[in-house]
């Protein structure tokens, strides 16, 4: 009821970020939010985190068994002195969802 969630580093090149140096990028953190799944759509916010140094997370509340959630992940990051963000993992809605066992 507690699942580690995982991610990739930096956006996949068929992002609109493709343009990004992230070799001068620094301070790369993550932000990760949880929602229920109710009727197959994003219901309440369940859970957030901001800030997070790696790329992958075991999810410190306990979710409700045989539920569904829906997550999302995006990156914060400084370049050349501006902080900067990238989109949440889906533009409107949560683009992965998950079934707690």
């Amino acid at each position: 009821m507690t699942p580690t969630l995982a991610w990739e580093a930096r956006p996949p090149r068929a992002w609109p970020y493709d343009g990004v140096p992230w070799e001068r990028a620094t301070d790369l953190r993550y932000d990760l939010r949880i929602w229920s799944a109710e009727d197959h759509i994003p219901g309440d916010l369940v859970y957030e985190l901001v800030g997070l140094a790696g790329t992958t997370h075991a999810v410190e509340t306990a979710l409700a068994p045989r539920a569904s959630y829906f997550w999302s992940v995006r990156l914060r990051y400084t370049l050349d002195g501006e902080p900067r963000a990238t989109r949440w993992s889906a533009a409107s809605r949560p683009g992965f969802r998950f079934v707690v066992p």
